[in-house]
């Protein structure tokens, strides 16, 4: 195992000393490095709301079934059934598509579309990520995505759910390369890495503000949703003239007199020079071959190919979770807005202090500290609230529900950045599309965990025992 890590820490130091001094000269959190991540960031102010849109825009109103679940009657507010007027959206894709009774079963086609699509994305656009570049695919994706987003909104004037399935798998698609952490981490300096995380989560759990503010406003799912995607529609416009191409990828795909065009633009931005010793050590520096395949170069290094079977296989049964508790949103607690609010306040603020701090020295440690907590925390919430069958302990039902989705949230930052610095240059976006394509399939099948009685349990207890195989197999340093 000694030899294997030796082995791997030769190669990654052949790939990587030339550009990581260009980079530390230049300047490795400058200018550059803060522009380019901020609009990276900045979709998902978006894409937040995407994910998890089932929660207010897929509302089901209080309804009565007739005619043998054929047609429905939607029941008014403040009645015997205890229904609200607060907590219930005015408008949803459910109630505009007409989505109750014998028709409610497409549903769960609404909550798995983006993950469909996103399934086929992953893998597609992180392949071409490694094979055309960062920055011609990601344009290709921000354009798909402001495309998808556009036909969700008028969706309702077309008629059927059928469109809105749609655009949400087109969508899901194409955000197989947005938001995504390859370029920043490329860009930015070794010492700086762990600041990206939290700044992308950030952008995540604003959206999330942003998502509940104008559901909770308007009461409509389509003035919400044109509000949310307004970042993601800005950004198809603006990317062309902000997002670089990755020196890291040109240089290690033999295009180095492009690399340095790329870390000069990067050192004006900064304010500093390139020195004409490093430019020489870069065009001197050996190149990895342009047609290594993933496959073999995993298999070169066993101890890298085992840690990213654990990987994946943890960060698919890990989105389902995430998935499942936000499925079960509407059980923790009553009113589903301030439980939301409360998600976003400890998923927001608290993780970014929580993140930047701990991601300076923790990464797989994070891994499985939030993933076991999530699994237990889901685990007690859910088998109290099967053996509270009067109703005694909803607030610790509540209680515990709130931290394990805290938890769920927190796992994320450390997944990406361990993930991302585990992958060389030239193989990672493959490897990053392959996990999270991993991860999107896992979630297709949340619903039908939700759905059976004892499927959170068995999720739960499978995620908390391959996680804590990632012991096993090191840090990578």
């Amino acid at each position: 195992m000694d030899n294997e890590k030796e082995k791997l820490n030769d190669d990654i130091q052949k790939e990587f000393s030339a550009t990581e001094a260009i980079i530390d000269e230049v300047g490795g959190f400058g200018t550059f490095q803060k522009v380019v991540l901020f609009w990276i960031a900045f979709p998902c102010l978006g894409m937040g709301a995407m994910w998890q849109m089932q929660i207010f825009w897929g509302f089901t109103p209080d309804h009565e079934c007739i005619n043998n679940g054929t047609d429905y009657v939607l029941l008014p507010c403040g009645i015997e059934n205890g229904t609200s007027c607060d907590y219930i959206m005015e408008s949803s894709y459910v109630s505009d598509f007409g989505l109750f009774c014998n028709d409610a079963k497409y549903l769960k086609f609404m909550q798995s579309a983006m993950l469909f699509g996103s399934f086929f994305g992953e893998l597609l656009l992180g392949s071409l990520q490694d094979i055309i570049g960062r920055r011609k695919t990601i344009l290709l994706s921000v354009v798909t995505l402001a495309g998808s987003l556009v036909g969700i909104v008028l969706s309702p004037k077309l008629g059927s759910w059928k469109y809105l399935l749609l655009f949400c798998t087109t969508a899901g698609f194409s955000c197989g390369a947005q938001a995504k952490m390859t370029l920043p981490m490329e860009i930015f300096g070794t010492k700086e890495r762990s600041s990206i995380g939290p700044i992308m989560a950030f952008g995540w759990s604003t959206s999330g503000f942003l998502y509940l503010a104008t559901s909770y406003i308007f009461r409509d799912w389509i003035i919400s949703a044109i509000i949310a995607f307004i970042p993601v529609w800005i950004s198809a416009f603006s990317y062309w003239f902000i997002i670089p191409e990755s020196g890291r990828w040109l240089h290690s795909r033999d295009r180095t007199e492009e690399a340095l065009v790329e870390f000069r633009k990067m050192a004006t931005w900064n304010g500093s020079v390139l020195s004409e010793k490093l430019e020489e050590n870069l065009l001197k520096s050996s190149q990895i071959d342009e047609k290594v395949s993933l496959l073999a170069s995993l298999r070169k290094h066993k101890i890298v190919l085992y840690r990213y079977i654990l990987l994946v296989t943890s960060h698919s049964l890990h989105v389902m979770l995430w998935l499942s508790i936000l499925y079960s949103t509407s059980s923790f607690g009553p009113n589903p807005f301030l439980t939301y609010l409360i998600f976003c306040i400890l998923g927001g603020p608290l993780r970014f202090i929580i993140s930047y701090i701990t991601l300076k020295f923790a990464r797989r440690k994070g891994i499985i500290l939030c993933s076991t907590l999530t699994c237990v925390l889901l685990i007690l919430s859910q088998g109290l609230r099967l053996y509270d069958t009067e109703k005694k302990y909803e607030k610790v039902i509540l209680v515990l529900g709130i931290l394990c989705k805290m938890f769920s949230d927190y796992y994320w930052d450390y997944a990406y950045c361990f993930t991302v610095e585990s992958m060389p240059t030239v193989i990672r976006q493959r490897a990053m599309g392959i996990f999270d394509s991993m991860g999107s399939l896992g979630g297709c099948f949340a619903a039908l965990v939700v759905a059976t009685k004892y499927g959170i349990f068995v999720l739960a207890i499978a995620c908390m025992s391959i996680v804590q195989l990632i012991w096993l197999m090191g840090n990578p340093g």
